[in-house]
């Protein structure tokens, strides 16, 4: 059993059933978009990693525009695909955790990740955030402003990927390349004449740092120009609920409102 299908398996249920609805005569490269947009609309849904886009079409439109077409494929699947069931097997059967469960799970999670160190001979890595300077409120930590968060991040050598941010958003607006919104919220700052807030912290490898980012990513996917990207490793962490995983992102957030912020210059 795949841990996406275990994962699905294990959100709360009471009825012991799962229904399933379909429809026929699509081309595999519909089929896709079809896949990336339901995927965008449905942020409990067990295969978030899966929402990576790589169909030019659909990558002309933002994350916001795809999440709409989802719902508007979401209700045209209810009223016209067809039904079917999928029995659940009974050691899955559980109702929803409470407050306490999901914050003791979340706790046990974070206390995971704390404690893988950093291997022998092996790399730190760096974790960054790129916030939203327009967003932000004057006097307070800047990762207490969530809904300024545009960009997730990690890296080993953080001064060479700032670096190709900077060079690859110089190139997106030389070509006006329409098929890559990684770095095109960084033109706002740019008209309205600000510095890019960064806040990073220093992790004990590469796989921490890379399941950090998952985890943030996504919590925060519909705000974040690298929505595609979030693939965990880690088992503890691929088989959180979504419910787990914001609450862990709240948690290493608070990790990151004890770092300084630096304002970088884009351009």
């Amino acid at each position: 059993m795949s841990p996406k299908v275990k994962k699905m398996y294990q959100c709360p249920q009471t009825d012991g059933y799962f229904d399933v609805r379909s429809i026929g005569t699509l081309t595999p490269r519909l089929a896709l978009i079809w896949e990336r947009c339901l995927i965008a609309a449905n942020p409990s849904s067990t295969n978030l990693s899966q929402e990576i886009v790589e169909d030019e079409l659909l990558n002309v439109f933002g994350h916001k525009e795809i999440e709409l077409i989802g719902h508007y494929l979401s209700n045209l699947l209810s009223e016209r695909g067809g039904t079917d069931r999928i029995e659940i097997p009974k050691k899955f059967i559980k109702l929803g955790d409470s407050k306490e469960e999901t914050l003791s799970k979340a706790g046990a999670v974070k206390k995971q990740l704390d404690n893988l160190k950093t291997t022998e001979g092996g790399r730190t890595c760096w974790m960054y955030l790129f916030l939203d300077s327009i967003l932000l409120d004057n006097g307070r930590a800047a990762t207490e402003n969530k809904k300024a968060i545009r960009y997730a991040g990690e890296s080993l050598n953080f001064k060479l990927r700032w670096e190709k941010h900077k060079s690859q958003f110089r190139c997106s607006l030389k070509l006006d390349f329409v098929f890559d919104k990684k770095e095109k919220f960084l033109n706002k700052l740019v008209t309205a004449e600000r510095k890019l807030v960064v806040v990073k912290k220093e992790y004990p490898s590469k796989a921490v740092a890379e399941n950090v980012e998952s985890i943030l990513i996504n919590a925060f996917r519909p705000q974040l120009s690298n929505s595609d990207s979030g693939k965990p490793s880690l088992d503890f962490v691929a088989s959180m609920n979504p419910q787990v995983d914001s609450q862990v992102a709240l948690i290493i957030l608070n990790d990151f409102s004890k770092c300084e912020y630096e304002e970088h210059v884009i351009v």
